[in-house]
């Protein structure tokens, strides 16, 4: 075998090696952003959820506030209590 059909065969699997190394970082990447693409999903979910419990407790709130407007009392201390119920 000549010392460039050596050469030249080197090269062949060197790239082939290459090769077999950058589809299994794609494999890798692919599974990573499948993870990431799931773990996104749960995240938007739980924002929601979480917005729209914010959206009922601010809504109670104000129920409530507009049901008991707070009183302003010479103690104190009653205006702490009440302020502590909301």
């Amino acid at each position: 075998m000549t010392s460039f059909r050596k050469f030249a065969q080197c090269s062949r699997v060197r790239k082939l090696q290459y090769i077999a190394e950058l589809e299994k970082n794609v494999q890798a990447l692919q599974a990573e952003g499948s993870e990431v693409s799931a773990e996104v999903e749960f995240l938007n979910q739980q924002s929601f959820i979480l917005g729209m419990e914010n959206k009922a407790l601010k809504q109670r709130l104000d129920n409530l506030a507009q049901e008991q407007p707070i009183t302003y009392s010479k103690c104190p201390h009653t205006l702490f209590v009440l302020c502590n119920l909301y």
